[in-house]
């Protein structure tokens, strides 16, 4: 009867019920009143029992709209990251909301996290936001942000997104080049293939696998170079050449062909 009220009548309704009765019908209402009265300890302990909670069985409507009103604002990091593991499979405008609030936290593990939330839950309206965390101060936090803005499955002005394609940050760059191509930008596949030639055998790796889950010609000559990289790399791009070249050159029939014969096969 309380939902029908707030969520399709739209009334507000009187604290009293949320901290009176509430609590006294639903438990994840009593974790709701301790979080929005109990001292740094308790609700702690309350926000990560809801999310335990929230695990079991997905919030009520009515409890993930109290849940956003509640902690907007809250201070503490242990508390906001559990809030968002409470509502990490909720697509909901209340939960949005929170996570938005969460964008504009003073600590960055709250805005990392409230892009990563974003990014599970990819809408083409959250592109104001994510662009606007681009200009964040944390490295760490852009990078969410341009990993959300990559799930996208649109972005009317890629513009941000492509000038970090030249940052000086190499994991930056990186990601850049990533959202680039899984929003079909004409400046992904070259930013792609430039961090090709990458020192880090780590970032070389990603980048042979981005290629093969979005197979272009283009991305053969550098396949084929990234062959003489280190294991982990031959491996990527072993498995994204056949993916890009149409077809698999190495096997045919008889045993298993061995990685130098795969190489030097691909190469020929």
């Amino acid at each position: 009867a309380v939902e029908y009220l707030q969520l399709q009548q739209a009334r507000v309704l009187p604290e009293a019920l949320y901290i009176q009765v509430l609590p006294e019908v639903a438990p994840e209402f009593a974790l709701l009143a301790e979080l929005a009265r109990g001292e740094l300890h308790a609700r702690r302990q309350a926000s990560q029992r809801l999310a335990a909670l929230a695990k079991q069985k997905p919030l009520r409507p009515l409890a993930v709209e109290r849940l956003s009103a509640v902690v907007q604002s809250e201070q503490d990091v242990l508390v906001w990251c559990a809030a968002l593991d409470a509502i990490d499979n909720d697509a909901s405008p209340a939960a949005v909301r929170l996570a938005y609030a969460g964008l504009s936290h003073p600590l960055p593990e709250v805005r990392r996290r409230a892009c990563q939330y974003l990014a599970a839950h990819p809408d083409p309206r959250h592109a104001p936001q994510l662009l606007s965390a681009l200009n964040d101060r944390s490295h760490s936090v852009v990078v969410a942000a341009v990993r959300a803005l990559g799930m996208l499955s649109r972005l009317d002005d890629a513009s941000a997104v492509r000038q970090l394609s030249g940052a000086s940050n190499e994991e930056i760059r990186l990601e850049a080049a990533i959202a680039l191509v899984r929003l079909g930008d004409l400046a992904g596949p070259a930013a792609l293939e430039r961090l090709s030639y990458s020192e880090d055998p780590i970032v070389q790796a990603r980048v042979a696998q981005v290629m093969g889950e979005h197979p272009d010609p283009a991305y053969l000559e550098p396949l084929i170079r990234m062959l003489d990289g280190r294991p982990n790399v031959r491996r990527a791009a072993l498995e994204s050449l056949p993916k890009v070249a149409g077809g698999d050159v190495v096997q045919r029939a008889g045993p298993p062909v061995p990685t130098t014969e795969q190489v030097q096969r691909w190469k020929q």
